[in-house]
């Protein structure tokens, strides 16, 4: 019985990496294609945006909080960006940081006070796409001509610059999470938020650190979305916010708080890109690649529950 309850552990712990192991030997022996460098550069390059904005979800998510205002933010930052950059890609930057750090903390400030981040952040949806609409006049935005394609399309060693700079943030923010007092805090607040105030823990601060870091974030993958375009699009960019919770969840971030790596994210941003570019190469139906899309967040969250389910009884035992 004993081995039993280990073997359900082991699975529990490692199904997220069986099924996209799984899906790559499916991939690889169905699509010639599939398998070649360019290929999986490619994907690996696309999925850096959602990638990237994933990270910040599983933070907030960690929280116990949601955030819905991605793909606005994505939107807001193209159109920024267009418009800051004659001015230098130093002044973009720093600009841009200071918008959404701003913008990172108004959400932060309504969450502390009692409001559902899923209300809040729904509010900055309809902000950031509305600033990004009137800043744009409701039109396409050209980048002017210089080397800001390279942030999508560049490489090192024919690895794309996107993809170094969304692995470089896993390592940064999974050391913050593991090894870091504010990580801690942000689980210890996602956990049980008013055990962590009896703990000493700051909770409104901590927060702020987590729609900060989850605008910043945005403004990151909204670089690479305008660097991948060339143009900034003021009403594009729709869903994203679903994709990075697909992702987050498809990797087992729980959405009751507590549980979650930036790892596992990046296995579930796997997951949902080898869909899409799987399905793509063998010709499936965009409408059906949503409805198999919708069946696998459905069974993540699924087995989601069951694992913490699971964790919940064996604490009370």
């Amino acid at each position: 019985m004993e081995k039993q309850h280990d073997y359900q552990r082991l699975l529990n712990k490692y199904s997220i990496y069986l099924i996209l192991a799984v899906m790559i030997v499916i991939a690889i022996l169905t699509s010639e294609e599939f398998r070649t460098f360019d290929n999986i550069m490619n994907l690996l390059a696309r999925m850096s945006i959602v990638g990237i904005l994933a990270i910040g979800q599983t933070i907030i998510l960690i929280t116990g909080n949601f955030d819905l205002s991605h793909g606005s933010y994505i939107a807001l930052s193209s159109v920024l960006i267009a418009i800051i950059i004659p001015l230098g890609n130093f002044a973009t930057i720093g600009i841009t940081f200071i918008i959404f750090i701003f913008l990172g903390m108004f959400n932060a400030f309504f969450v502390n006070r009692g409001v559902a981040s899923m209300i809040v952040t729904l509010g900055m949806t309809g902000i950031a796409r509305s600033a990004a609409l009137f800043l744009s006049n409701s039109d396409a935005v050209n980048l002017p001509d210089g080397n800001f394609g390279m942030l999508a399309y560049g490489t090192i060693t024919n690895i794309p610059y996107c993809v170094i700079l969304w692995l470089f943030l896993i390592l940064l923010f999974s050391f913050l999470l593991k090894y870091t007092r504010i990580g801690k805090n942000l689980y210890a607040v996602g956990g049980n938020k008013e055990s962590a105030r009896l703990s000493g823990v700051n909770v409104n601060r901590t927060i702020y650190v987590a729609f900060v870091i989850s605008a910043i974030c945005s403004l990151i993958a909204g670089a690479i979305y305008t660097s991948r375009l060339g143009v900034a699009l003021p009403d594009k960019a729709v869903g994203y916010e679903m994709d990075s919770i697909a992702a987050a969840v498809i990797g087992g971030t729980s959405m009751k708080g507590g549980v979650g790596n930036l790892g596992e994210t990046l296995v579930g941003v796997l997951i949902y890109g080898i869909i899409t570019n799987f399905f793509n190469l063998i010709g499936i139906n965009a409408y059906w690649q949503q409805v198999f899309k919708g069946l696998v967040i459905a069974i993540a969250v699924y087995v989601n529950i069951q694992k913490t389910i699971s964790t919940d009884k064996r604490k009370v035992g």
